[in-house]
């Protein structure tokens, strides 16, 4: 990696630096083929026969240039011009192409070229735009009449309110790059991060900066992107130009080889967001009535953390980022992690506890190694930690309304977190204290003809029933009756209804009536039925692949149980005798055990799956896969019942 801080060069010498790289970089093109890439709409001879990429034959398409140009004032202007040819019937997908831009408006021109065709020209009705959250957007150009040879030349134009929408301003692509350029002209005292770092592009790529952090880089033979398995977010591999957007109001600096943004440790720049919050904020608004001077320690925590869930909202941008000063977090009342837990650790400051900031990445960002540091970058989310009166330590966040203060979402259980005190950093294992349990309780009547009627009632304990708090507390809980449908299980739904009744320390209830005509076969005077009357099969999905390569992480420990009473109809019982089944995982992984029991004119049915660990690593899939096996064969075995003569 590259820090443009640390480049002690000339200009002139880096320049030359530059040209020498360059031009040495494309052996198997002429470079007078290839420079300088003309504009939207004029093709080259060159771009017409190309057929195949010498360095990466096997590429289903290129991108013959990529050229970007971003100009920083009060605004960011990006303009980004495409050049991509199809070259194998896989290719095609290119059709839909995806525009790294985040905000609403875009403006595109350019054409689509069929092989020895007349060029078509894209339209604003070719580009499809979706709102993905929080006026961020997703914009893919769906291309017409994309054929094997087809070229597409398009150019983009979007306007910002900050560097913050360009601020990991990718290179590489999942295709290979022929040439790529970036000019950035920063004319803005607003920016004052400015460039932070060039992160895995090739020893092709060339660049020169200048004191105010203008960029130009370019440079040719960009491989296509291949993901890492099971990284700390593997997509942050991708060769990428990091601009900081804040300077020191940044958490972090994406930098391999130091810690420092602008002169200041990552614990300095937390501990500066705080102190404003504290000193310049919010002792005019006289917070200290959130909380009471003479209460213990826990009771402030409490405190405030209610005041954070009930005032802010948060965006569900996982970032440790601050994209927004104080003020504009108080204004909006939605902010994303990093925001929301500073403004929270500013409060505990001002409440006279000990806090200091954390960093972590969590589940579907990548696992970061607990054995060496990891970059700083490669972690998604912030959080606050509290150093208690007796020298123990809590973690603390205010994101989630629904959960205690003193419980973590469970995205954030079993990671890898990174804490910056006075003394210096320390990574540490978050270890999360709760789990999710379900319970499946129901009581039902069978006839003769194999028909099954009654109630099933779900219950959720721990995140399972805090999810659902959540989502219902914010308008978005959609309780879906068709989970059986879904979950492909052999009932249909009578009535559906969830309990009023909910304790965040307690549990979440949804209650079925449900009938079955086809999970009991019924012949002559027997009756079979499966296990656990359908459902375990949803248990399936718990199966790893054999070819995955990355842990399966569950964030903390499993428990589902089963537990049915069936009425039987007169004069049946249990063809034969059924024994406990009980089947261990190693290492004291997990245990699934399964009764099935006759009591006068009822069967009891039950069953506890337990997954004991939060991560299970690649090398316990055999294991895994063996232990399942086995769960599965005994859920899908029947048992018969006879009637007595």
């Amino acid at each position: 990696m590259f820090n443009f801080n640390q480049l002690n060069l000339p200009s002139l010498s880096r320049s030359l630096l530059f040209a020498f790289v360059f031009f040495i970089s494309l052996p198997a093109l002429a470079q007078e083929d290839w420079y300088p890439p003309v504009a939207v709409g004029k093709l080259r001879p060159v771009d017409i026969s190309l057929e195949e990429v010498p360095f990466d034959p096997n590429a289903n398409a290129v991108i013959i240039y990529d050229l970007s140009n971003i100009k920083v004032t009060r605004e960011i202007k990006v303009t980004r011009h495409l050049r991509i040819k199809i070259l194998t019937a896989d290719g095609l997908s290119w059709g839909n192409l995806p525009l790294p831009v985040r905000v609403k408006n875009v403006r595109i021109k350019g054409f689509v070229y069929p092989p020895n065709g007349q060029g078509i020209k894209l339209k604003k009705e070719h580009l499809k735009s979706t709102e993905i959250k929080n006026n961020r957007y997703q914009h893919t150009l769906v291309v017409p009449n994309l054929t094997v040879g087809s070229i597409i030349d398009v150019e983009y134009t979007y306007y910002a309110p900050s560097i913050v929408y360009a601020r990991n301003y990718a290179l590489q692509w999942d295709i290979p790059v022929l040439y790529s350029q970036l000019f950035l002209w920063n004319e803005s005292m607003y920016i004052p991060g400015g460039i932070q770092a060039i992160d895995n592009l090739p020893e092709t790529f060339g660049w020169d900066t200048t004191y105010n952090y203008n960029l130009w880089l370019k440079g040719s033979n960009l491989p296509a992107y291949k993901p890492e398995p099971y990284d700390a977010d593997p997509e942050y591999h991708r060769g990428t130009v990091w601009m900081d957007p804040w300077g020191t109001m940044g958490i972090f600096n994406p930098n391999e080889d130091s810690d420092i943004v602008n002169g200041l440790s990552i614990y300095d720049v937390g501990s500066a967001y705080q102190q404003f919050v504290v000193d310049k904020f919010f002792r005019q608004y006289q917070f200290q009535q959130l909380f009471d001077e003479l209460s213990s320690e826990e009771e402030r925590v409490k405190d405030i953390h209610q005041y954070m869930v009930d005032s802010f909202r948060w965006d569900e941008d996982k970032l440790p980022l601050l994209e927004q000063e104080p003020e504009k977090l108080w204004e909006s009342k939605t902010g994303n992690a990093a925001e929301i837990n500073m403004f929270y650790a500013g409060l505990l400051k001002l409440a006279g506890l000990t806090v200091y900031p954390v960093i972590t990445s969590t589940r579907g960002h990548g696992q970061a190694p607990i054995e060496e540091k990891t970059r700083l970058f490669a972690h998604d989310y912030a959080l606050v930690l509290w150093k208690k009166e007796d020298g123990t330590y809590q973690l603390l966040d205010a994101t989630q309304r629904a959960l205690p203060f003193d419980l973590l979402p469970l995205y954030c259980q079993a990671r890898v977190g990174r804490a910056f005190t006075p003394d210096g950093d320390e990574q540490f294992r978050i270890q999360g204290k709760a789990k999710n349990q379900a319970v499946y309780a129901g009581a039902f009547t069978l006839d003769e003809e194999g028909r099954v009627l009654g109630t099933l009632k779900r219950t959720y304990y721990d995140y399972l029933a805090w999810a659902f708090k959540e989502l219902e507390e914010v308008g978005e809980l959609e309780v879906n009756p068709e989970y059986f449908n879904e979950n492909q299980l052999p009932w249909s739904v009578t009535s559906f209804h969830v309990e009023d009744h909910f304790d965040s320390a307690q549990q979440w209830i949804e209650t079925w009536s449900i009938r079955s005509d086809d999970i009991a076969a019924a012949q002559g005077h027997l009756i079979y039925l499966p296990m656990l009357l359908g459902f375990g099969n949803q248990e399936r999905g718990l199966v790893p692949d054999s070819d995955r390569k990355s842990p399966i992480d569950f964030g903390v420990p499993t428990q589902t149980r089963f537990s049915f009473i069936l009425q039987l109809p007169p004069g049946y019982q249990l063809e034969d005798p059924l024994e406990n089944q009980l089947v261990t995982l190693a290492n004291k992984g997990g245990q699934y055990r399964q009764l099935v029991d006759q009591q006068g004119d009822k069967l009891i049915i039950s069953a506890i799956l337990q997954l004991a660990k939060p991560i299970y690593q690649p090398e316990e899939y055999p294991a895994l896969v063996e232990f399942f096996d086995q769960v599965i064969a005994l859920q899908s075995e029947l048992f018969v019942l006879e009637k007595l003569e």
